[in-house]
C-alpha cells in the first residue's frame, strides 16, 4: 500500500499527459498480486484493436462460461501441451468445444497484418 497510491496516480497522469482518459478506473480493475504479470494488458490491448478493426465485440459473450466458449472456439481450446497445468485448473473440467486451431487470422482479412501502399501503418498487434 506505501506506494499504491503513487504509483496509480502517476499511472494517470501519464495517461492523460497522453491525451488518454479511462472510463473504467475502479478497485476491482486493479490485479494487486504478484501472480499476474503484464500480459493481463497485452490481452487487452489486442481485444481492443480487434475491436476498433471489427467495428464490434470480439469475444461477445453474456456470462463467464460463454465468454470462455467464445474465446476457446476463436484462439483454440488450451491442453497440456499449449497450457501446462491447465487441467489442473478449477474449472477447466467444464465441457468447452474442443477447437484445436487458432481462427483468429480467419476473422481479419489480410490487410490488416500486411499494410499496403495506401494502408502503411499495418495492424500486426493482435
Amino acid at each position: 500500500m506505501e506506494y499504491m497510491d503513487s504509483d496509480l496516480g502517476a499511472g494517470v497522469k501519464y495517461l492523460h499527459d497522453n491525451l488518454v482518459l479511462h472510463r473504467d478506473l475502479k478497485t476491482s480493475n486493479l490485479l494487486l498480486n504478484r501472480r499476474e504479470s503484464s500480459t493481463v494488458d497485452m490481452w487487452s490491448v489486442g481485444c481492443i484493436i480487434a475491436e476498433l478493426l471489427l467495428k464490434q465485440p470480439l469475444f461477445n459473450g453474456d456470462n463467464e462460461i460463454k465468454q470462455i466458449d467464445k474465446i476457446f472456439r476463436m484462439l483454440g481450446t488450451p491442453n497440456e501441451t499449449s497450457w501446462p497445468g491447465f487441467s489442473e485448473l478449477p474449472e477447466a473440467k467444464a465441457r468447452f468445444v474442443k477447437q484445436p486451431d487458432n481462427l483468429l487470422r480467419k476473422k481479419f482479412h489480410a490487410e490488416y497484418f500486411m499494410p499496403t501502399l495506401e494502408h502503411t501503418y499495418g495492424c500486426n498487434i493482435i
